[in-house]
């Protein structure tokens, strides 16, 4: 009986590592994504002040 409430728990414990792994990654390809695409709008910044 205490066996299979073990069992539970660490079957809970791993899907949450999971679902704590998997908001990483998505915080991470968020950053990422700023990261690519801060310089676009930097160069598209720069190119407006030169047209004005």
């Amino acid at each position: 009986m205490l066996e299979k409430v073990y069992e539970v728990i660490d079957a809970i414990e791993r899907s949450n590592q999971i679902h704590h792994d998997r908001a990483i990654e998505k915080s991470f390809t968020f950053t990422a994504k700023m990261f690519t695409l801060i310089p676009i709008f930097l160069e598209i910044q720069s190119k407006k002040t030169v047209v004005s």
